[in-house]
């Protein structure tokens, strides 16, 4: 995968995590899964396989917390989000960060603008009036990196369980008076020798009963040096999203342009 690719959803894990969703051909239609406080791990994963069957496209309001639990340094982004699910595995992510905090302090402005479509990742980054095309797919060439195995930051959102299960060990957390309203926190820790527990020590995730969706995701590094908190605030799904919420804003003619090949 395209290294920049990998920075990218590292950098913006809740674009990855909330939307890993793979269809899957079935006989019999399951019974729909109805979350609540004392559901079973395997209620739990089996919701959010059936969420992201019907998952067609979602917005929200993102906060994103980085902290380093040595020196207590916290820094927050402010912004949005837009994915849509199209043909087959395809799908198109927007993602623009408008604002960053560090600890206490007043925001500052930044302004970055990112969206994943059609083999392509476009990064405009308004600060230093830079535009970055990375081409990520080459001619044929069919990624998914939202599948658990292949991104870097998968969620069991439209996996099968048992897939979740061979990366993962999987456990309820008991609830804390910090957690989004109506939501059952479950812990997931990559199972050793996979390639995700060489990136994480830890992976948590909070459901919302009402909706199947994630509006909480947690991770704590290999070293255990960053914790990065992803928050989903005002979220709308299935709203029917066109290409118009995925066009970005043309560059001034002050800005530079610059496209690259995929890396191997």
């Amino acid at each position: 995968m395209n290294a920049y690719l990998r920075n990218f959803i590292r950098a913006v894990p809740i674009v990855w995590m909330s939307v890993c969703v793979t269809a899957h051909a079935q006989t019999t239609a399951p019974q729909p899964v109805v979350l609540n406080p004392h559901s079973s791990v395997d209620d739990i994963l089996q919701a959010l396989y059936q969420r992201g069957q019907n998952l067609q496209d979602f917005t929200a309001n993102v906060t994103k917390t980085e902290e380093d639990p040595i020196t207590a340094k916290e820094i927050r982004y402010l912004g949005t989000i837009r994915y849509q699910r199209q043909t087959g595995d395809n799908v198109r992510i927007r993602v623009t960060f408008e604002h960053e905090k560090l600890g206490d302090n007043p925001v500052m402005a930044h302004h970055e603008e990112d969206e994943l479509s059609d083999g392509k990742l476009i990064v405009q980054h308004f600060d230093t009036k830079l535009e970055d095309h990375f081409v990520i797919a080459k001619p044929g060439q069919k990624i998914n990196p939202l599948r658990l195995g292949e991104g870097a930051f998968p969620l069991p959102v439209g996996q099968e369980p048992q897939a979740v299960k061979k990366e993962f060990d999987v456990k309820l957390v008991p609830p804390d008076k910090d957690d989004p309203p109506h939501t059952i926190h479950a812990e997931l820790i990559p199972k050793p020798g996979t390639r995700l527990a060489s990136n994480f020590k830890t992976v948590d995730v909070w459901v919302d009963t009402q909706t199947n969706f994630t509006p909480r995701i947690e991770t704590v590094d290999s070293q255990g040096t960053k914790i990065t908190t992803t928050d989903l605030i005002i979220l709308k799904i299935n709203s029917g999203l066109t290409d118009k919420d995925f066009q970005l804003p043309p560059p001034g003619t002050d800005w530079t342009v610059k496209t690259e090949d995929l890396e191997d």
